[in-house]
């Protein structure tokens, strides 16, 4: 009787969210494409800088996370990463709630060439980052509240191992991916649902040098994943991606021109594959990089969707869920950001700043970064050993 009830309240749901078809994430929420707009973290701050381009530059170990092919250093090097993004209004036009991203560090890594064609790389990132403040539930007639904070982050240790020579340059990344949830929405219960998920993600790259031009592509391939929750089990993929691009080089001057494929179309019928479109130039005047850049992405979902139900809740407590949405409507999701950087670069490493900035979203994104790469050698100066 009581899951007779709960079809018959979730049915009268969909109708009042209207016509058009509603739909059910894949996976949980915030870790589908849908808020990739937000959740995404540039991490590469001199890339950021120059509208997140990177396929096709050959430099320093934050240009692995675009290439497996890119890093070419003659020293080792310690790299480390900050992005902060303020909170925005939630995609959903029923909820009032703020999205953020609460946590600052993007990117820890160390590299080191091991011959004369080979080099090494070790990294921690954080690819994305969101959570929704808050998912509230009204307890005892207005007495309390109990609010939850639905979360998710993306925790990366990546391996790379890249081989050049002459104009080739080769490279592989295997990613250890950590995908951690919190406070999971579901409707009707209370239970606080929390999971860790593990994938292991490799990445191919390959690099060509041609006089003022450089070559380059990107790959991850589709990758299964299943998430089991008390509620729900999630039986999904993490789609194809597939960057590619050149660079052009002349003097103090440089001009990046990429796209990369986001095949979201195998989570969901309901997603649009996505193509995004990047251009970055940089301008050297002796140790200073000015940059600027420009994003045109395209979001993968924009209609009615649905929270999944606890069928098997208490009926003494549905009326509690009364005032809470059972769903939602997301809005356009397209983006064009535009973004500006400047680099210092000195015999101790080099300090980068970026801003990034959509210009055209319903929830706005705004981040801004910092990074600092340091060469290992500089440990061993005498000067600062005095």
């Amino acid at each position: 009787m009581k899951k007779i009830f709960f079809a018959i309240m979730l049915v009268c749901s969909l109708l009042a969210l209207g016509a058009q078809a509603v739909h059910r994430f894949p996976l949980p929420q915030y870790m589908c494409p849908v808020y990739d707009g937000f959740a995404h973290n540039y991490i590469n701050v001199s890339s950021s800088g120059a509208g997140n381009t990177g396929v096709a530059k050959l430099g320093g170990i934050d240009q692995v996370l675009h290439n497996p092919a890119a890093y070419l250093l003659d020293a080792g090097v310690l790299a480390f990463g900050v992005n902060a993004k303020p909170e925005v209004s939630s995609y959903d036009k029923s909820d009032d709630a703020k999205l953020s991203a609460p946590l600052p560090i993007g990117l820890i890594g160390v590299g080191k060439r091991i011959g004369s064609e080979t080099g090494i790389a070790f990294i921690y990132s954080v690819p994305k980052s969101i959570r929704q403040e808050d998912f509230s539930v009204i307890l005892g007639q207005g007495a309390s509240i109990l609010q939850r904070y639905p979360s998710y982050h993306l925790y990366q240790l990546s391996g790379n191992i890249s081989y050049h020579r002459g104009a080739w340059h080769l490279g592989v990344n295997l990613h250890n991916q950590f995908h951690v949830l919190d406070d999971i929405i579901f409707y009707r219960t209370f239970d606080r649902v929390r999971e860790v998920a593990y994938s292991l993600r490799p990445e191919l790259g390959i690099l060509y040098e041609a006089g003022i031009m450089n070559l380059g592509i990107s790959a991850m391939p589709e990758q299964s994943l299943v998430i089991d929750t008390p509620y729900e089990s999630y039986d999904s993929v993490l789609p194809l991606q597939v960057s590619g691009g050149a660079r052009f080089s002349h003097q103090n001057r440089s001009l990046s021109l990429e796209a990369e494929f986001k095949q979201n179309s195998a989570m969901s019928d309901d997603y649009k594959d996505n193509l995004i479109l990047r251009g970055g130039y940089e301008f050297r005047r002796r140790n200073n990089i000015f940059r600027l850049g420009l994003i045109r992405s395209v979001g993968a979902f924009q209609g009615h969707f649905v929270h999944p139900v606890n069928t098997t809740a208490s009926a003494d407590s549905t009326f509690i869920w009364d005032n809470i949405p059972t769903g939602g409507e997301i809005r356009e999701t397209d983006q064009m950001i535009i973004t500006a950087g400047y680099g210092f670069e000195h015999k101790y490493g080099s300090i980068n700043v970026a801003f990034m900035q959509d210009v055209i979203g319903n929830a706005p994104m705004t981040q801004i970064n910092l990074g600092l790469q340091v060469y290992l050698s500089t440990f061993k100066r005498k000067e600062l050993l005095q």
